[in-house]
């Protein structure tokens, strides 16, 4: 006799297959064919999100697979927002990233630093490529915090006056 799976030959007292592992993926096929038998038969539906045509499980799918699913779940979400009245969702940190300048410089010779030898040759590689470096606005100098010193910026009034007296005989 051969197994019914894989149509080896059995050995000794078995009787239909050779091993688990054909035992085991006959008893997941034949579950598998017993639940799609008894699963009620839907007509065809389009998709919401990507208009596809897909054989619903249940009466009440309107997506096609988990990715439409998680899109119309952001959909949903808005509206529900949007109908409560509460401000749309923003994405996080957004409010961080600043704007670009328009009034932005473009160049192809730069000019290099004697410690800059280590992305010197890149820049120029890059450069040759007919790529452009953007120059961007120079940023404001920055500024020294004020403090209150009587006389200007002497390290007794900065670090504290650190004199040290001699402990000595007293005369």
């Amino acid at each position: 006799m051969d197994c019914v799976i894989c149509s080896k030959k059995l050995k000794g007292l078995q009787q239909k297959f050779c091993g688990d592992f054909c035992a085991i993926y006959h008893k997941k096929e034949r579950a598998r064919k017993l639940a799609q038998n008894r699963r009620k038969k839907y007509p065809p539906k389009f998709c919401v999100i990507c208009k596809s045509t897909f054989m619903p499980i249940r009466n009440h799918h309107v997506v096609c697979s988990k990715d439409c699913r998680s899109k119309l779940n952001i959909i949903r979400t808005k509206e529900k927002r949007l109908a409560r009245g509460l401000r749309p969702q923003i994405s996080p940190m957004s409010f961080l990233k600043s704007e670009i300048p328009a009034n932005l410089e473009t160049h192809s010779s730069p000019v290099f630093n004697s410690s800059c030898s280590d992305n010197k040759n890149q820049i120029l590689e890059f450069i040759k490529k007919g790529g452009e470096i953007t120059k961007f606005p120079s940023a404001p100098a920055g500024k020294t915090p004020e403090v209150n010193s009587a006389y200007g910026w002497i390290p007794d009034e900065l670090f504290g006056s650190a004199l040290m007296y001699e402990m000595g005989d007293e005369e």
